[in-house]
Parts: structure tokens; sequence; C-alpha cells
């Protein structure tokens, strides 16, 4: 790997900025009033678990101050655990903080709003430096973790998010979300792809059976000529559900819809009222799975590729 010294330079700079800004967002966070607080903790990932969807996730739900205390380091926790007692974290799967911290203001003060958007400013510009010298995602994970020991990059690529916009809401609701990426392909890219996983267990000295499997399916996808879709997995996340009185108003041009995003980080919410809110709850996978649809149409278990039902 040929990376410049002023790359690793700009990142640790950068790593340095985004460092001395989270210690001045959780001393200002910490002279506010706190009114309520929530948090959701998730178990670390492990990992094993980076190979297999989870079967069940457990919630442990936090209140209070203690809530607080633990939602305040999540929002900076850059690192995965270090591995002990046998155990091996994965830096990888990125641990998700699903929770709110409601402060007894009636509006963000100008200068944590400042902060946050600095912060998120300069993640933001971490994540760019990385990807625009570097080749593909394991030279991006080669290079990161040659400079910061056990980081999570996709912590830094999350954005702390003020729930204030543009009023506070009146309810949060939590719950699971399972979706599935599913962009179309060519032919001929996912090709490329399979030449391309081929010439890598070749370089890793991957086991004889690996390797003929990958053969077999570049041999396989050679006869085939019907249109391809990408039908992958994403793990199931966390979500939250930002909800305001007057989403069903009459009047048409003061509604407020509800939000919907992941639930990765604590919300911020600075506000006086009193907020309904509905907890999340441990996750059990269904019986059935919307992906058990597709099996027919399985053409590439490597690349999770199906056949379209547009054919």
């Amino acid at each position: 790997m040929d990376i410049k010294p002023n790359v690793k330079a700009k990142l640790r700079q950068k790593m340095n900025t985004i460092q001395s800004l989270s210690d001045q967002l959780k001393t200002e966070l910490l002279q506010l009033p706190l009114k309520e607080s929530q948090l959701f903790l998730l178990p670390s990932f492990e990992k094993e678990d980076e190979l297999e969807q989870p079967e069940t996730i457990s919630v442990t739900p936090l209140m209070g101050q203690t809530a607080f205390n633990e939602a305040l380091h999540s929002l900076t926790a850059y690192y995965a655990k270090d591995n002990t007692l046998g155990k091996e974290y994965s830096t990888r799967l990125v641990r998700r903080y699903p929770g709110f911290m409601q402060f007894d203001v009636e509006a963000c003060p100008t200068h944590i709003e400042k902060c946050i958007r600095q912060l998120n400013d300069t993640r933001g510009d971490f994540i760019h430096i990385l990807k625009s010298n570097t080749k593909d995602h394991q030279e991006q994970w080669d290079l990161i973790h040659s400079l910061f020991k056990r980081i999570m990059t996709h912590q830094l690529k999350r954005k702390i998010m003020i729930a204030d916009t543009p009023t506070s809401p009146d309810r949060l609701r939590f719950y699971w979300a399972k979706k599935m990426s599913s962009p179309k392909i060519t032919k001929k890219q996912a090709m490329n792809q399979l030449e391309k996983l081929l010439h890598q267990a070749s370089l890793l000295e991957e086991s004889e059976g690996k390797i003929l499997a990958i053969r077999s399916q570049i041999n396989q996808l050679q006869t085939y000529n019907d249109k391809l879709v990408i039908r992958r997995p994403i793990r199931i996340k966390p979500m939250i559900k930002l909800s305001y009185k007057n989403e069903y108003g009459s009047d048409l041009s003061s509604q407020l819809r509800p939000k919907e995003c992941s639930a990765t980080t604590p919300v911020l919410v600075f506000s006086k009222k009193e907020l309904k809110i509905t907890p999340l709850n441990d996750y059990h996978k269904p019986p059935t799975d919307k992906i058990d649809e597709y099996k027919p149409d399985l053409i590439c278990p490597q690349l999770h590729l199906y056949r379209s039902p547009n054919t």
C-alpha cells in the first residue's frame, strides 16, 4: 500500500480535530439541564457475527442519568472494544445506540449547534480524504487501521442529529427494520465481480473447493441472458420515527409529516414537552424471510445475484 506521508498527516490532523470537538461537545452538553434520557443498549458485535444475520438481539433499556452517561459516551465512541477473555470484537460491524437525550430548554443553544455542525463536517472531511486517496474498501481499511488501531470507520460516517428541525417532536417511536438492497446489474459487471473474487481467492490461497465454486459460477453465468439483480440482505437495524401532534391537522400548509431515520446514535431534543416514547424491544427473527421468495431465481450466492422478475 503506497500512501503519501502527507495523506497520513492530514488524517491524523483531522482525527485530532474530531477528538477536540467531541470533548467540547460533551462538556457543553453536561452543562445543560437534563429533562429525560433513554438508551436501548444493544450487544457488542463479535468477529463471528460478521458472517451471519442475527436470530435474536437483546435490548437492555437504560433510563435517567445512567442512560445519559452512556448516551453521551456513545456520541463519540469511535473505537471497538479490545479483544479480551477469548472474545474477538468486530470493527466492521458497528454497534448502534438507539436512544435520545432531552434537555429542558426551549431551543438548541447556538454554540452547541455550531459545535455539532463542525464535528459532523470534520468527520465528513476525514472520510473524503480517506476515500479519495485509496483504491478500494480494503485499502481504506488497511490505511485507517494502520493509523488508528481498532477504529470503527462507519462510526465516523455517522452524523449527530438534532431532532428539533423545524420544531421539536412530540413522539419518538423506536422499532426494528430490515431492508434489502436490490440494485440492477449487467452480466458484464457480474462477471467482472466474480473474476475479482477469483483473483482475491487465489492471492489469499483459499481452499481449492472455494476457488472451484467461483469458477463454476463464472461458467454458469456465461450461459445466462436474463436481466439480473442483486438482492443483498441488509442487517436488521433499529429505527426511530419522529412525530408531531399537528401531522394530521386540517391546515396542509402547516402540517409536519413524521420523519424516519436510522437510530444509530442518540438524538438530541431541546424541549420542555413531555415526550411520548415507544421503546425498542428485543428483536426476534420472523419464521419466514422475504428473501426466501426469490430462492428459485438465485444464480450466484457469492454476489447474491438473482434473475430479475421482469425478465
